[in-house]
């Protein structure tokens, strides 16, 4: 006799199985392929009715150049999610070289003209002041709490 959690067991891998089908024949990009498939793996998506066009919100992890809000709007998420962030700026000498910086967001300070965002690096735990419209490249890390 099959025991009940096996024959669920099996419905739920059929079930994946057809919703991953369906979204590999659907029209979308990359990103939201691999999103529709975390949630259908998550079991937020159970049913083929989920997965339509412009259900998917893809959540932005990066921004650099003149994607000022793009950075503003990084820092803000990751302050309140409390993950960490990578910045890269380049160096005050002049060189033209580029350093990169990681850490956790402290606080956004918004200025007439500017921000500046004060992130606590990893490892060394130092604060630093970054002016938002220097950075080249922002990316947010997920951590886990």
């Amino acid at each position: 006799m099959e025991e009940p959690w096996e024959y669920f067991k099996f419905e739920r891998e059929n079930l994946v199985k057809t919703l991953q089908d369906s979204v590999s024949e659907c029209e979308f990009s990359t990103e939201e392929k691999s999103e529709l498939s975390s949630r259908i793996l998550n079991g937020i998506i159970i049913n083929s009715s989920q997965i339509k066009n412009g259900s998917v919100r893809i959540e932005v992890y990066e921004a650099g150049g003149m994607d000022y809000s793009g950075k503003i709007h990084l820092i803000n998420t990751a302050i309140s999610s409390k993950s960490m962030l990578e910045i890269s700026v380049p160096c005050d000498d002049g060189s033209g070289k580029i350093q990169t910086f990681f850490g956790l967001p402290q606080l956004l300070t918004k200025a007439e003209d500017s921000a500046v965002v004060r992130i606590t690096t990893e490892p060394e735990k130092e604060e630093r002041v970054f002016s938002v419209g220097r950075i080249i490249l922002i990316k947010m890390k997920k951590t886990i709490q």
